[in-house]
């Protein structure tokens, strides 16, 4: 999350078409207006530490994620989970793979987020990654 710009600017020099990177961990960043700058070179962004809280907090997350869908700019951000560990799984006392749909997705539903804007990191921005 803290050499995003140094990643964008290599692939870039290196003719990687910006649509086709994304830059992850980015949510560890913890800065905003970081974030943004990246987003606007049009590149995607994982989200991908949700439930990492000990490393940034979610309510956080979600506060960014909410600022990013009001500017338009969650067409380029996917989200999920760094679960690497079997401490992680919740038959080992860990968050599990559930949490981002069980716990997160309805913290974004509260602050406001949009079904849509959902949609869009889960979905749509994936098959576009992928396409």
């Amino acid at each position: 999350g803290t050499f995003a710009k140094e990643q964008v600017e290599f692939l870039l020099e290196r003719g990687i078409k910006p649509e086709k990177m994304v830059i992850g961990h980015i949510d560890l960043a913890g800065n905003y207006k970081y974030i943004e700058e990246i987003l606007k070179k049009g590149v995607f962004v994982g989200f991908d530490t949700v439930g990492k809280n000990n490393y940034f907090p979610d309510k956080s997350r979600v506060q960014f994620l909410i600022e990013l869908e009001k500017i338009g700019l969650l067409k380029q951000v996917v989200l999920s989970m760094d679960l690497t560990r079997k401490s992680h799984l919740k038959f080992k006392g860990g968050i599990g793979y559930t949490y981002l749909f069980e716990t997160f997705l309805p913290m974004l539903r509260e602050a406001g987020m949009k079904e849509e804007s959902i949609r869009q990191m889960l979905i749509y921005n994936p098959m576009k990654i992928l396409e």
